[in-house]
């Protein structure tokens, strides 16, 4: 039983032999019992997402021709390999932006430790320099007064 990924590459490998195709019965036959409503819905699923992603396009609702887009897809390795990239960077942009929201998250907790370090270690600081400064105009005063 094939895919419909893989029904969708064959209806597209057809479409390099010829320009148009009447898909109605085409699909139909080519896929299984044209009696089978499961066959005939599955049919136009197929159609209809080859049209939502612009692969095909029809004059007059049975006749459909090939689209730019569906002659580059088939240029570049066909539908199959195509879904499989676009899965894939799918998955890397939700990796991304998980590993966003990550780096955002340990910056938050960052910038809350440095709120909480900062004034402690700032009053430490100016407690130093006050006694570093004492000491020195102490030093100065015992060298005047010798």
């Amino acid at each position: 039983m094939q895919t419909r990924d893989e029904k969708i590459d064959i209806v597209l490998c057809d479409f390099k032999k010829s320009p148009s195709i009447s898909i109605g019965d085409y699909l139909y036959y080519k896929f299984g019992d044209p009696n089978n409503m499961d066959n005939r819905n599955e049919c136009k699923i197929i159609v209809r997402v080859m049209e939502e992603n612009d692969l095909i396009a029809s004059n007059d609702g049975n006749i459909y021709f090939i689209q730019p887009k569906g002659i580059e897809i088939l240029e570049n390795g066909g539908w199959i390999k195509y879904a499989e990239n676009k899965k894939r960077n799918e998955e890397n942009m939700i990796a991304t932006k998980v590993l966003e929201a990550e780096k955002i998250t340990k910056e938050t907790e960052l910038l809350k430790w440095q709120m909480k370090t900062f004034w402690p270690l700032f009053v430490i600081a100016v407690v130093g320099s006050l006694m570093g400064f004492i000491s020195l105009v102490w030093q100065i005063f015992n060298t005047l007064n010798k």
